[in-house]
């Protein structure tokens, strides 16, 4: 198994160390609401939007893992503090720092995402999008799997 020292040098291309590796981040394992709802689906159409529903497409994903590039590389050399790793910690480094820095940072903040209509915080309560229950947020995890 083969180890690498990460530092602030080599952060763009600690990609290619764990090529073998998967990270899965997002609801991984079957769930439903109380109301019997899937969460994988609701995620999906808060994801995508429906046109139907008037939900407009907010990725928690993508866009919030490239915008925050920076704190999650920061984040992984703070965990990895300059110690010797084989490619299961350090995809079990980002798999954490992804979920935590970019997926839960913008369900708690909302940054980027399009605001609740007005007709929405009035019927909801709360003009945070994507948070009723917190089920959804909650629902929110890591996986590592090798190839």
């Amino acid at each position: 198994m083969a180890h690498f020292i990460p530092n602030k040098k080599g952060l763009d291309t600690m990609i290619n160390f764990a090529k073998n590796i998967e990270i899965q981040v997002g609801i991984l394992e079957p769930q439903t609401r109380e109301d019997g709802l899937d969460m994988a689906y609701i995620q999906a159409r808060n994801h995508y939007g429906s046109v139907e529903q008037r939900i407009p497409s907010r990725d928690v994903y993508i866009a919030p893992t490239n915008n925050k590039k920076d704190v999650i590389n920061a984040r992984i050399l703070q965990a990895m503090n300059g110690e010797k790793v084989d490619e299961t910690k350090f995809a079990n480094v980002v798999g954490e720092a992804v979920l935590q820095e970019a997926v839960l940072e913008t369900f708690r903040t909302s940054e980027g995402l399009e605001p609740n209509a007005p007709l929405t915080i009035i019927l909801k309560g709360s003009e945070i999008p994507l948070i009723d229950t917190g089920e959804l947020m909650k629902a929110q995890a890591y996986k590592v799997v090798k190839k």
